[in-house]
């Protein structure tokens, strides 16, 4: 096998390890048929996959777009409640009252620049 062949399937490796990342960090899960229908690949490719540690990939839009990682998380739980279909225990702070914790069942995740939104149900009690 010749290099330019050994580089093209290195780089699927890792586009399908980052995919994997992104799923597990966002998403919470990761399915194989999912893998197999989006790569076109073999069942036995996303098992050898699974067997290769990751450490050494990093998630590329958390780097490019200058994402702190406390920042990822917030998002990645957000979008793993969305995923699950789960309430999340929020602050919650009106125009007239104090900061309080209510339950929030989070349906999308919203974005402007320099300002990201959740909706959702915020229920109206405090937990």
């Amino acid at each position: 096998m010749d290099e330019v062949a050994l580089e093209k399937i290195m780089l699927s490796h890792r586009a399908r390890i980052r995919h994997v990342e992104v799923r597990l960090l966002f998403l919470g899960e990761v399915r194989r048929a999912k893998l197999t229908q989006h790569f076109r690949i073999q069942s036995a490719v996303v098992s050898l996959d699974a067997s290769t540690s990751t450490d050494n990939y990093l998630l590329p839009f958390l780097t490019s777009q200058n994402l702190s990682s406390s920042t990822s998380e917030v998002l990645a739980k957000i979008t793993r409640a969305i995923q699950q279909r789960v309430a999340q225990r929020v602050c919650y702070r009106s125009i007239s009252s104090e900061r309080t914790f209510r339950k929030n069942v989070p349906f999308a995740l919203l974005g402007t620049p320099g300002k990201m939104m959740i909706n959702g149900r915020a229920f109206s009690r405090s937990i």
